[in-house]
């Protein structure tokens, strides 16, 4: 029997160490804008003062309107209670000239009968 080659097997390691840097970390930078010309020096704080001037002069309009608009309804309130006195006062005069004129029909039929009676007499 023939011989048999041999097999040989060549291995090699390769030892290598990997460094795994941390991350860097930077703060933000600041970012300073350059000073503008201003042809109108106080202008943006003229109309920030105004802007507000302006808001609480609507708060106090609102307010106003508001109140009006409350006083309105209270004098409507209040004319249709008169309204409805007037209304009962009228009722209750009519209703005491209904009784005084019945009393004076009475008045007067008694009166008739007592001069009737005494005519008869």
């Amino acid at each position: 029997s023939a011989p048999r080659p041999s097999s040989t097997t060549n291995t090699r390691i390769i030892d290598r160490t990997t460094y795994v840097a941390p991350p860097v970390y930077s703060s933000p930078s600041i970012i300073m804008a350059p000073p503008v010309y201003n042809p109108v020096p106080g202008l943006g704080l003229g109309l920030g003062l105004n802007a507000i001037n302006q808001i609480g002069n609507d708060m106090r309009d609102y307010r106003q309107e508001s109140e009006i608009r409350d006083t309105r309804s209270q004098l409507e309130q209040s004319k249709m209670r008169e309204a409805e006195l007037e209304a009962r006062l009228r009722q209750l005069e009519m209703q005491g000239q209904n009784q005084m004129s019945q009393q004076q029909i009475l008045l007067q039929q008694q009166m008739m009968q007592q001069q009737q009676a005494a005519v008869a007499k």
